[in-house]
């Protein structure tokens, strides 16, 4: 009796000590899960402040670039929410105004011409890139990128889009004053 009662310490020993041993594995795991989750948390919340952070660059980016439509006529049809945050002008100031009055004076007569010339002849401009500079309702003048396309439908007859986007200055810090000689941290990038 007294070699079983030695046998039933031994297996409740073994017991517990398997299971002290089962406990401990089992809480080391855990605790690896734990910081691997910990770690997976800290990497998603990485991972979405670069995307907000992309979020806001693709914003401004999308500020900075607007599609507006004109007429055979050269008077503008879409005037949107991009355009009116690039030139200051509302869409009911802008749409059935002539496009060209969007650049300097010196520069409309060459964009007027060109516009009128195609779509009186009804030619397709494809992917015609200007350079050029444009006005702010302010009066201020900035640089933009213009990529002009035009179609001709019997329907709705010549029509042109000029997908214009601003070409922001390196130099130029946000106040709007210009620096000649910027320091690397007041630089901003062109989008």
């Amino acid at each position: 009796m007294e070699q079983a009662l030695e046998w039933v310490v031994k297996a409740v020993v073994l017991a517990l000590v398997g299971g002290f041993s089962y406990l401990l594995k089992h809480a080391w795991q855990c605790r690896r899960e734990h910081a691997d989750c910990k770690e997976e948390v800290a990497s998603v919340k990485r991972e979405a402040e670069r995307d907000r952070n992309r979020l806001k660059e693709l914003e401004v980016k999308l500020k900075e670039c607007t599609t507006i439509q004109v007429n055979e006529a050269g008077l503008i049809e879409l005037w949107d929410n991009a355009a009116q945050s690039i030139f200051g002008h509302t869409n009911d100031a802008m749409l059935g105004k002539p496009v060209w009055m969007l650049l300097p004076v010196h520069k409309r007569e060459a964009l007027r011409v060109r516009i009128l010339t195609a779509a009186k002849n009804k030619r397709e401009i494809v992917n015609l890139i200007v350079e050029s500079t444009a006005v702010h309702k302010t009066g201020r003048e900035f640089d933009v990128h213009m990529l002009l396309n035009s179609w001709n439908t019997q329907e709705a007859g010549w029509h042109a889009a000029v997908e214009l986007r601003r070409i922001v200055d390196p130099y130029v810090r946000d106040e709007g004053t210009h620096d000649p000689h910027p320091s690397p941290s007041s630089r901003r990038t062109a989008p």
